[in-house]
């Protein structure tokens, strides 16, 4: 069971394109099993007859269900496929972990099989 929760301050829809133009959003994504994870930016857009939602604006994904060192990512912009449940961005993105952080340039992610990819000029600093 997969199942995408959207929640916004505010939604216009546009009917001349079918367009839908968000404020202050927030995405709950759930799969039984697996990882619960929250979704949030500050403008959103569902293009008209497209499975996607276009995140922007302190983009921010956490764990839900988060172990003892929670998983936080932090981005400019961000595409989710509904349809695939996949996410994408070409934006800088910065991943935290604890008092680990991981950047990088661009980023591919899967919600279902919960594996994330940064694209390229990644850097790491790891501690303990």
């Amino acid at each position: 069971l997969q199942l995408f929760n959207m929640h916004a301050d505010s939604a216009t829809h546009y009917p001349d394109d079918d367009r839908t133009e968000l404020e202050n959003v927030q995405v709950t994504y759930t799969r039984d099993p697996g990882t619960p994870w929250h979704i949030s930016a500050t403008s959103g857009l569902i293009p008209g007859g497209q499975e996607i939602v276009k995140m922007t604006g302190g983009v921010t994904i956490t764990e839900l269900e988060a172990s003892s060192t929670p998983f936080t990512l932090n981005t400019d912009y961000l595409q989710i496929n509904t349809d695939t449940n996949l996410l994408t961005t070409d934006a800088d993105v910065r991943i935290t972990q604890g008092n680990s952080q991981v950047t990088g340039q661009g980023l591919e992610a899967d919600l279902d099989n919960e594996w994330f990819v940064l694209n390229s000029d990644v850097q790491a600093n790891y501690l303990r």
